[in-house]
């Protein structure tokens, strides 16, 4: 079994220039993809531009704000940093999203988008993932490597199911009965809701769902 993803060069990044002077706080809004994470990393020495330079005051810490958050920021300010960068997943992806990706179907182009510009999966739905690979013929020591582009460096996290998933998931069940949801389902639909972060699936009858975060069908 082989899994490719198509390389796309992508220059978000251009004739950008600024200065951020001592003390200030700055806010760096944008849509998906638009280069919001590759300035902080930029920012952060984590990625070398290919022109241009890039000047920072020394020492300098980059969390991305997830399941760990606050952990990293208390260990990342223990070292007082004289810059604290902190940046934010943007969305939460399903299996069905994933699934989508590795195997090229319609719609992978707008998962790979999310990842790149970050985004969460549930545990649940990644044992999911996974599943469905072993099925087809993986190895399941082998298939992170491969289903997650980038390797370890993916802008892709996956979230422990708590115990406070667990309770978001089970009061989604009233909502979803009709639509047969699984386990999986509303364990993506759930972390959606605690991080009110939209939600990427394949499912069209998830449109049908009245929840306050917004559902994106990529297909």
């Amino acid at each position: 079994m082989a899994v490719c993803f198509e390389r796309v060069e992508l220059f978000p990044l251009r004739d950008v220039s600024l200065r951020i002077d001592d003390g200030a706080i700055v806010g760096v809004v944008g849509a998906d993809g638009s280069g919001k994470s590759l300035l902080l990393e930029l920012a952060a020495g984590k990625v070398r531009p290919q022109k241009g330079s890039v000047e920072a005051a020394a020492p300098l810490a980059l969390v991305a704000i997830g399941a760990k958050a606050r952990i990293e920021i208390v260990e990342a300010l223990a070292a007082k940093p004289a810059t604290l960068l902190l940046d934010h997943a943007l969305a939460v992806l399903d299996a069905s999203a994933l699934v989508a990706l590795i195997y090229e179907e319609p719609g992978a182009d707008r998962v790979q988008a999310a990842i790149g510009a970050g985004a969460l999966v549930s545990a649940v739905n990644w044992s999911e993932v996974m599943a469905k690979l072993v099925v087809a013929g993986g190895d399941p020591h082998e298939i992170t490597a491969m289903a997650l582009p980038g390797g370890t460096a993916t802008r892709l996290e996956l979230v422990p199911f708590d115990d406070e998933q667990a309770r978001e998931s089970a009061r989604l069940i009233r909502k979803t009965r009709t639509l047969g949801l699984s386990l999986a389902d509303r364990a993506a639909l759930a972390l959606a809701q605690l991080r009110r972060l939209p939600v990427l699936t394949s499912d069209r009858a998830w449109r049908s769902l009245h929840l306050s975060i917004r559902i994106e069908v990529i297909r």
